[in-house]
This record gives C-alpha cells, structure tokens and sequence, in this order.
C-alpha cells in the first residue's frame, strides 16, 4: 500500500527558513549602505551650499575692504586651540593664527538662505580666508576614521 504524505517536511522548512535569513541579511546590508551612502551625499551638498554662500560673502568683503561683514559669530583663540587638540581642526600656524574661524548658527545659515541644513547651531565651521566649511561633528566612515572637512567629504564620494 502506497503511503500518501500530505503537507510540509521539517527539512524543507527549515530550508526555506534559512534562505529567507540570507535574503533578509543581504537586504538590511544593502539598505544600511545605501543610508549612510544617502547621508553622505546630503552632508556633502549642505557643505557645498555653505561654502558656496560663505565664498559670496569674502569676495564682497574682500572688495569691500572698509566692511567687515563676515556671517557668523567668531571663533576665539582658546576655542580654536580646542578644537585643533579634538582634531577638527589642522595644527597649522595659519589656523591659529588669522582669526578668521566662525561658527554658523541656524540663525545665521537662514539668513544666507540656507535654512534646511542644520538641526543645532555651531555645527558648521567656516574659514573666511581659505573658505574652508568644517562639520563639527564628522563624518565616521565604516573603518572608523572620522572626516571633518569638506575638501575630505568630497573626496569620499568618489
């Protein structure tokens, strides 16, 4: 008599449920990657804006010499020596030295149009002579290095 088996062995169960792991794992790694790839470009583009605005305003003080009109609120000497020992900014004499570091604060990004970028203020820094545009924070790569400035995060794009 021919025996007659009806519905799921535990074999192909746990087959499919296996393969439904590997799916679902190379699926959560491609959407994490594609995240940070997404939030990458978005702090690339912000930092381009800023730069972009912040290069408008030292050419109209640089021909305007009599009107010193920088956006932003200045950086002073001590705060600049921290920063440079955190490492966001680079230990040069030129750095330290021409006080031309700012913070931007929302207050001051909305009033160079730019009022979609930053949840909380001094998270951008500017550098008026090198135009220069640094993120506070950072950028953490996935081996763990830590990118600060955009000539940095442009570079990561590619």
């Amino acid at each position: 008599m021919k025996k007659n088996i009806n519905g799921v062995t535990l074999v192909i169960l746990v087959v499919t449920i296996i393969i439904l792991f590997i799916i679902s794992g190379i699926t959560l790694y491609s959407g994490t990657s594609l995240i940070s790839k997404a939030k990458l470009r978005t702090l690339n583009t912000n930092m381009l804006l800023i730069q972009a605005k912040i290069n408008i305003i030292a050419e109209r003080v640089n021909f305007d010499k009599e009107n010193n009109s920088y956006v932003g609120t200045n950086i002073e000497i001590s705060e600049i020596t921290n920063l440079i020992n955190n490492g966001i900014l680079l230990n040069s004499e030129n750095d330290s030295i021409n006080n031309s570091y700012y913070y931007l604060t929302k207050e001051d990004l909305n009033s160079m149009g730019l009022e979609n970028i930053a949840e909380k203020d001094n998270l951008y820094i500017v550098n008026y002579v090198t135009e220069e545009v640094i993120y506070k924070d950072g950028y953490k790569d996935d081996n763990g290095n830590t990118y600060y400035r955009l000539s940095q995060i442009s570079n990561m794009e590619e």
